[in-house]
């Protein structure tokens, strides 16, 4: 029925019309936050494990007011207080028929809330399976421990969706030097990585993650195994860096310490080298390291920068100078013209090799 002057004053002389609907308005909204990091906890969590401890935490806090009645029934916050919770513990009024048309508003209600939070749920589904959480280039660099060809396949992947394939979960995609793909496989429970030709990933993967669910590839950047020949199983991937590069150009400065992009004049997988800070232009090699040897019996020691001139098609047409790049890197070539070696990254490691050795 209500607040009632009649029924609430005789046992509760401090009792108002006031406080009545302020204790209202004070549990409305504690349900309300309640129902709202409900949601969150269960959208948000990626195991049950994890989503039992967090209902467990939240059942935890929702009893504190419980708890603290209870201390007060017992006298821990003084007599008066103690004599008050008493009181409220043991008065009870009868409760009255409720109209039909009442619990017809209840039921509304509930129906209304349901639908509310089903209707949240199912646009976190749609934006899920579409890829909207997910990044949209990643980063990913392959230790070649496991596999020496595997290194060759670092580089920047983009997102893009596959709908109806691989249980509508996103693939990502290098092209350059290497081509390669991520894709989840059903049949495997796992995310699997391939060549960029391989029509069925499923079953000429190079490398596979643990069985998994997780719709993010980057949650499964430790658990990750190369095919191996003898070996059923496969063999730990020892080293694999795998980071989201989304938004991290800003401007002309690189915000984290991977660009999907890099400024004009500038390069390198984080934009390290630029007019400011550009690498090294020379190198020297320990002689006692006997490198490359020339013709005459004598040894390579020295290299520089592989570069290369560029026209810009303007009304000028300054010519500049510019550096080849492999794998974000600079490429070394000697000083001597009778060298025939490069110095060069691939990827996980730096190579120095003959030029007899790159044409085979």
């Amino acid at each position: 029925e209500g607040y009632s002057d009649e029924r609430l004053k005789p046992v509760f002389p401090d009792a108002s019309f006031r406080k009545y609907w302020f204790s209202c308005i004070l549990r409305f909204f504690e349900g309300a936050l309640g129902l709202t990091v409900t949601f969150f906890v269960i959208v948000a969590e990626s195991s049950v494990i994890e989503l039992l401890l967090n209902f467990s935490a939240l059942e935890f806090v929702s009893q504190l007011d419980n708890v603290a009645f209870f201390l007060a029934s017992v006298g821990y916050f003084g007599r008066t207080i103690r004599l008050k919770t008493v009181k409220i513990a043991e008065t009870s009024f009868p409760v009255p028929s409720v109209p039909k048309t009442e619990r017809q508003l209840h039921s509304l209600m509930l129906l209304i809330i349901m639908g509310s939070m089903m209707g949240a749920w199912s646009v976190v589904v749609y934006q899920q399976t579409s890829g909207k959480y997910l990044c949209k280039e990643i980063f990913v660099q392959f230790g070649d421990e496991a596999s020496s060809e595997l290194g060759a396949f670092t580089g920047l992947y983009t997102r893009i969706n596959k709908k109806g394939r691989n249980n509508d979960r996103v693939e990502y995609i290098k092209t350059g030097w290497t081509n390669g793909t991520f894709s989840y496989c059903n049949e495997l429970e796992s995310w699997v990585f391939a060549r960029g030709d391989a029509t069925e990933p499923c079953d000429s993967w190079l490398a596979k993650s643990a069985e998994t669910k997780s719709f993010d590839i980057l949650d499964t950047e430790s658990s990750w195994t190369a095919k191996y020949e003898g070996s059923e199983h496969g063999i730990q991937v020892e080293h694999l860096r795998m980071t989201c590069v989304d938004d991290d150009t800003h401007g002309d400065t690189c915000k984290t310490d991977l660009c999907s992009s890099c400024p004009k004049g500038s390069y390198g997988i984080n934009c390290t080298f630029n007019s400011d800070n550009s690498p090294c232009k020379f190198l020297d090699m320990d002689e006692e390291s006997r490198g490359f040897s020339l013709p005459d019996g004598s040894f390579l020691t020295d290299f520089k920068i592989l570069e290369y001139e560029e026209v810009e098609e303007n009304e000028n047409s300054i010519k500049s100078t510019k550096s080849y790049q492999f794998y974000y890197s600079p490429v070394y070539t000697p000083t001597d013209p009778n060298g025939n070696a490069l110095i060069f990254f691939a990827g996980r490691r730096w190579y120095l090799a003959s030029d007899f050795n790159l044409r085979n």
